[in-house]
C-alpha cells in the first residue's frame, strides 16, 4: 500500500515509518515493539542525509519480500526471527544482504541454507555484517584455541551463533581464565566442556567458577571431584544454578527415602545427568522399576540398592523399562536388575525386535496380536 501524497507531504518520519510497517504487514503490537529502535536508526541516518517521504527507503514491504525470496526463507519467518530483532533489515538492500550471506557461507565452508537456518536467523546481525570479519572471527578464534576450524564451526559456532560475531581475543580469554579458575587443563576444558556446551566460550569465567564452587559446597562434595566426575561429563552443570542442582538432589533423596550423601556418591557422581533431571521424573522412573520388581521380572532382594549400584536405571524412561518387562513376560524370564537393562541381547533394539517378531509370529499363527 503506497503512502498517500498528503501523508508524504506532511507526516513526520514516525508516521511514515508506521505506515510503511503496516504495509509489510506488521501487527500493531509488532510495530510498537520495533518502532523505537527503528526511529533511532532513522535519526542517525537523518543526521547525515535527508530522506523524502517518496524515497524508496520506506519500501519495507518490497525489501522484505525480495530479501526473503532471494534467501529462500519464508517471509513470516524472516520478519519474526530477523527484522523484528534487527530493524535495520527493514531498509537494507536485499541484494547486499544476499551477497553477505552467500559470501560468508562460502568463506566459512558452510552450506548456505544451513548458515541461514542455524546461524543468521538466530543471530540476525549476520545478515549485514562483513563476511570477511565473520570469517576472521572464526579463523582466529580456532587458532587461539588450537581447534580445527571446521570442528569449531560445527560444534560451537553453529550451536551458539553469537560466536560468529565475538572477538577472538575475548573468547580465548574466557576459556583461559575459566580453566585457570577451575583448575582444569585448558585443552581438557575445551574438549570435554566447551565444545559440548558452547555457551562456555562466551560466558563469564567468574560466573562459571562461582556455579561450580557453590554447587560443590551445597552438595558437600570436593570441588575437584565434582568437576572431574560430574561437570566434565555433564557440561551443562557449569552453567546451571547451584541452588537448582542441590534442590534436585535433595528432592530425589527425600522422595526415594535415600540418604542424600549416599545418593550423590553412589548414583549422581556415577550418572551425572541425575544432577539435572527432574526429581519427579527420576522418582517416576524408579517407581516403575520397583513395580517391575514386584511383578517378578527383576529379581533383586534389595532393588533400591541394586539401582544405586546401576544408577543409569534412575534415568531410563518408563517406556524403556516397560518394553523390557514385556519381553520378560512373553519369554517368561527374570533378570537381575543390571542384566535386565544391559548385557548381551538386552540392548533396546534387540529387545524391541524380539518383541515385534513374537507378536508378528503370533498374529500369523492365530490372527490375533
Amino acid at each position: 500500500m503506497p503512502i498517500s501524497e498528503d501523508l508524504q507531504e506532511t507526516a513526520p518520519y514516525e508516521t511514515i515509518a508506521r505506515a510503511a510497517m503496516l504495509d509489510v504487514p506488521l501487527t500493531p503490537k509488532q510495530i510498537k515493539s520495533v518502532l523505537p529502535r527503528l526511529l533511532t536508526d532513522i535519526n542517525f541516518i537523518m543526521a547525515k542525509t535527508s530522506l523524502s517521504a517518496q524515497s524508496g527507503f520506506w519500501d519495507f514491504h518490497g525489501k522484505i519480500t525480495e530479501t526473503a525470496a532471494r534467501l529462500g526463507i519464508d517471509q513470516k519467518t524472516y520478519i519474526e526471527k530477523a527484522t523484528l530483532k534487527q530493524p535495520s533489515l527493514f531498509y537494507r538492500s536485499p541484494k547486499t544482504i544476499e551477497e553477505n550471506i552467500t559470501r560468508a557461507a562460502d568463506l566459512l565452508g558452510i552450506d548456505k541454507k544451513i548458515y541461514i537456518a542455524k546461524a543468521a536467523l538466530k543471530q540476525p546481525p549476520l545478515f549485514y555484517q562483513s563476511p570477511e570479519t565473520i570469517e576472521e572471527n572464526i579463523t582466529r578464534a580456532a587458532e587461539f584455541l588450537d581447534i580445527d576450524k571446521k570442528i569449531y564451526i560445527e560444534k560451537a559456532a553453529l550451536k551458539q551463533p553469537p560466536l560468529f560475531c565475538q572477538s577472538p581475543e575475548t573468547i580465548e580469554g574466557n576459556i583461559t581464565r575459566a580453566a585457570n579458575l577451575l583448575g582444569i587443563d585448558k585443552k581438557t576444558y575445551i574438549e570435554k566442556a566447551a565444545l559440548r556446551q558452547p555457551s562456555l566460550f562466551y560466558r563469564s569465567p567468574k560466573t562459571i567458577d562461582g556455579n561450580i564452587t557453590r554447587a560443590a559446597n551445597l552438595l558437600g562434595i570436593d570441588k575437584k571431584i565434582y568437576i572431574e566426575k560430574a561437570a566434565l561429563r555433564q557440561p551443562s552443570l557449569f552453567c546451571r544454578s547451584p541452588k537448582a542442582i542441590d534442590g534436585n538432589i535433595t528432592r530425589v533423596a527425600n522422595l526415594l527415602d535415600i540418604d542424600k550423601k549416599t545418593y550423590i556418591e553412589k548414583a549422581a557422581l556415577r550418572q551425572p545427568p541425575l544432577f539435572c533431571q527432574s526429581p519427579e521424573t527420576i522418582f517416576k522412573n524408579a517407581l516403575y522399576t520397583l513395580d517391575v520388581v514386584q511383578k517378578g521380572y527383576i529379581k533383586d532382594a534389595r532393588p533400591l540398592d541394586a539401582m544405586l549400584d546401576f544408577p543409569a536405571s534412575f534415568s531410563l524412561a518408563t517406556r524403556n523399562t516397560h518394553l523390557r518387562a514385556v519381553h520378560a513376560h512373553i519369554f517368561q524370564k527374570s533378570f537381575a536388575l543390571k542384566r535386565f537393562f544391559t548385557g548381551s541381547g538386552r540392548g533396546k533394539k534387540a529387545v524391541e525386535e524380539a518383541v515385534v517378531e513374537y507378536y508378528r509370529d503370533r498374529f500369523n499363527r492365530t490372527g490375533k496380536g
